[in-house]
């Protein structure tokens, strides 16, 4: 009987440590998969075409809430970085200069969405 407990207590333990990617906590209670911007949003940034295998999206904490960077690891391209907020509303830009936010402000950064082909290496 203690083995039996045992091992049902182990099984559940590992099945909580088996997370859906899309179940990422990031704007107080809701999750990613919450946020129907953020779903129109990734549709529009890592739909078909060329260049979906170099998409991804990190969150951040800024200025006391959350972030997301929407970017990508293309090696041919001149990109820009659009950071949103909570809201899907446009923060800015990943970078310096007016309107830009410098990546030392948007701190813990966490992969949160790739392409599913990426060719990118994030270790």
């Amino acid at each position: 009987m203690k083995k039996l407990l045992f091992l049902s207590l182990l099984i559940l333990l590992m099945l909580g440590a088996c997370q859906d990617e899309d179940r990422f906590p990031v704007c107080g209670n809701d999750e990613i998969s919450d946020l129907p911007w953020f779903k129109e949003k990734i549709k529009e940034f890592g739909g078909e075409g060329e260049f979906a295998q170099y998409q991804y999206v990190l969150a951040a904490d800024y200025q006391g809430g959350k972030a997301f960077i929407f970017g990508n690891c293309c090696p041919f391209c001149l990109s820009v970085f659009l950071v949103y907020d909570c809201n899907g509303n446009e923060l800015g830009y990943l970078g310096s200069g007016e309107g830009g936010i410098p990546s030392s402000e948007l701190m813990n950064q966490t992969l949160i969405w790739k392409a599913e082909n990426s060719a990118c290496n994030f270790e």
